[in-house]
């Protein structure tokens, strides 16, 4: 695993939301008129701290968000109880997320006094609630959980995760199921996320709850585990995801698909025809990395399938290590982006998909040029297609005037030289609106010092970039010297809050040269629950 890359953080314009990365007692006594908090808890900090947190939460009465991660903390039964305390005491709180995951001592007693709590604010509308790797829960506990959750009538989105939690016998399935179909009273819910761990529900149970859901607009399904499921299980589920006629958001996640009781053939198809004439979709995600049963012409079938979205704004397409993509495949997915005249945001990860090259990659360039409004644009190279295509993708970016955010990894390609990123650093340098630039160049052993230094005149003249991310582990030719002079040229860059980096370990220390000083609160949006 790769070290973790250093931050630096700048000083923004002053804002209602705070994210703490370190929580010390009595920091947020200075913040009573806070409307967003997102705390992360240290590692193996006493108990005391977290009571100690929870008393000075009472005093944030302005508080609209809260974001708590205190996941493998040791909280116990008795700390979940003073924080639901504390919950109902916040009147104005609108969203609450909250990473419990592996506190073993969390009990379902404590959880359900948890959901009780947050149930009493009436102004609840957003939860996302992970106890995975939690103690012991029983089919009553959950019962009662699913039963707070129908009375939020205010809820818009929620997510709960009881993975690896060892669910007890005590009490009825069946009453589970009954609380659980209660949820389709929630007239006001838009959003839903399900994964496969937390199904102790049937799935013609959710099918049917999800029918009945009028209002909702995103939906995201996570799922490893397909042995749970029979061949006509997630039949229900795209008919009842046909008639939400407001569908906006839908994420699939099918990470390492494989199941003897679901043919691969019946998957494809079905998705397929859950995204036809979906006409005020604008969001999707489609996950199967790792899936080595899908062949180019299912991939095909269903990559035709995104032209017939015309609402479509954003697109995540990850087929990382996938082995039957190849260069006709890509050829259909060029021809739907074609037809997507409204994408602002598009991210593909082609990771090690053997099949595809240079060609491919250029027909994907002839595509990508023209998405002229696109705003994002994120894109995982595989190695095989960087030697004869990076020309002409480089060239295609050049006409993305409107760009903002642009990701490019060229993780491992053991092809990527410095000519290559040459020709990268001059395309950067048309790129004038770029806020924020992520490049991965980790284990690209062909890139020198030359390489480093075109890319930081290229990328000091960016005068919009306000965050910065370079991963250079691995390049062993890269020199201290020459990291020194990049770093150097950075740091002029007036208009940065925030910067990563991550070059080869042998380099030894090097400094940072900065035109402004660190601060210990960064200023940024709360991550959203879907």
């Amino acid at each position: 695993m790769l070290p973790t890359p250093q931050l630096h953080h700048f000083p923004s314009q002053p804002q209602q939301i705070l994210i703490i990365k370190d929580f010390n007692p009595s920091q947020l006594l200075k913040y009573s008129n806070l409307s967003k908090l997102k705390i992360n808890l240290p590692i193996n900090q006493p108990l005391g701290l977290f009571n100690k947190l929870c008393k000075d939460l009472k005093t944030l009465k302005s508080l609209k968000s809260l974001h708590l991660n205190c996941s493998g903390q040791g909280i116990n039964d008795s700390n979940i109880k003073v924080l639901s305390f504390v919950l109902r005491r916040l009147y104005g709180l609108k969203s609450v997320t909250l990473n419990l995951k592996h506190n073993y001592g969390v009990n379902g007693e404590s959880i359900v006094e948890l959901f009780k709590g947050i149930k009493k604010k009436r102004s609840v509308e957003k939860i996302w609630i992970d106890f995975s790797g939690c103690g012991k829960i029983s089919y009553e506990h959950l019962t009662s959980i699913y039963t707070s959750l129908s009375e939020m009538k205010p809820l818009k989105y929620f997510y709960i995760n009881y993975s690896e939690v060892l669910i007890q016998c005590e009490g009825s399935k069946e009453l589970l199921e009954n609380s659980f179909r209660r949820l389709r009273k929630l007239r006001c819910l838009e959003g839903l996320l399900i994964n496969d761990k937390m199904l102790q529900i049937n799935m013609a149970t959710l099918s049917h709850n999800i029918s009945r859901m009028k209002k909702l607009s995103k939906f995201s399904l996570d799922f490893e585990n397909f042995s749970i499921l029979e061949p006509n299980d997630f039949d229900l589920l795209i008919h009842s995801l046909k008639s939400c006629c407001k569908l906006q958001k839908l994420h699939l996640n099918f990470l390492q698909f494989s199941s003897s009781n679901f043919a691969t053939q019946n998957l494809f198809d079905l998705i397929s025809k859950a995204l036809e004439n979906s006409p005020s979709l604008s969001n999707l995600l489609l996950n199967f990395s790792y899936n080595h049963r899908a062949t180019s012409s299912q991939l095909q079938k269903l990559f035709l399938t995104l032209q017939t979205l015309p609402s479509l704004s954003t697109l995540d397409l990850n087929f990382s290590f996938c082995p039957n993509l190849d260069n006709k495949t890509l050829e259909f997915l060029s021809k739907s982006l074609m037809n997507l005249k409204n994408l602002t945001s598009l991210k593909i990860n082609l990771f090690q998909c053997s099949l595809m090259n240079g060609q491919g990659l250029i027909t994907f360039s002839e595509a990508l040029r023209n998405l002229t409004s696109l705003q994002v644009f994120e894109f995982s190279f595989t190695s095989h297609a960087i030697q004869s295509g990076f020309p002409s993708f480089s060239q295609a970016l050049i006409h993305l005037k409107n760009l903002s955010r642009l990701s490019l990894r060229f993780c491992d390609s053991q092809n990527f030289s410095d000519e290559d990123l040459k020709i990268l650093a001059e395309t950067l340098s048309c790129l004038k609106s770029l806020k924020s630039l992520d490049l991965s160049f980790s284990f690209c052993v062909l890139i020198t010092d030359i390489g480093l230094k075109n890319l930081a005149l290229s990328i000091k003249n960016l005068q919009c970039l306000n965050i910065l991310s370079l991963n250079c582990f691995g390049c062993r030719r890269i020199t201290k010297e020459r990291v020194e002079y990049f770093k150097y040229h950075i740091s002029r860059l007036k208009s940065l809050r925030e910067i990563s980096w991550e070059f080869p370990k042998n380099l030894g220390s090097v400094s940072f040269c900065s035109h402004q000083p660190q601060q210990e609160f960064s200023c940024q949006s709360t991550c959203s629950i879907f």
